[in-house]
């Protein structure tokens, strides 16, 4: 279970998710942002949405209004739907098992910046995945493609 400290909840059609976002270092000034989520109602497999990377704006200054992609907030309609579109994939978060990893990209921040509203239909149907088992991490990956 996501440990209660730093985490956020979200209820999503009568079920309650845990999730926290973290940042792992790559160079000077550039992470990448990992969230975990976690059904809080039913403790059972993890989602893992990799693939965001962040800059650090006091490091790596903008040189273009596009490069807003690279300065990601990530807020509740993300959280919500990333959890919606892992279902669609198959996440199947009320049972024990390895954990469900959804692959991104920062094209979702640069198509609507985190201070505009998400429309209802802006997760849905967008991308397209493809299931596959990688052995040695015992994970579910799904790779998004871009639109």
């Amino acid at each position: 279970m996501i440990a209660k400290s730093k985490a956020r909840v979200i209820e999503i059609d009568d079920t309650k998710f845990r999730y926290k976002v973290s940042a792992k270092p790559v160079t000077n000034g550039v992470y990448d942002l990992n969230v975990t989520i976690q059904s809080e109602d039913h403790n059972g497999r993890k989602l893992l949405v990799k693939g965001i990377r962040q800059h650090d704006i006091d490091i790596r200054q903008p040189q273009s209004p596009d490069d807003h992609k690279y300065y990601p907030t990530i807020i509740r309609d993300d959280i919500d739907g990333f959890i919606r579109e892992a279902i669609g994939l198959g996440w199947e978060y009320r049972t024990r098992g390895s954990d469900f990893r959804l692959e991104t990209t920062n094209e979702l921040f640069r198509l609507i910046p985190y201070w505009e509203e998400r429309p209802e239909e802006w997760f849905k149907g967008r991308h397209f995945g493809e299931r596959h088992q990688n052995a040695d991490r015992n994970t579910e990956r799904i790779i998004r493609r871009s639109p």
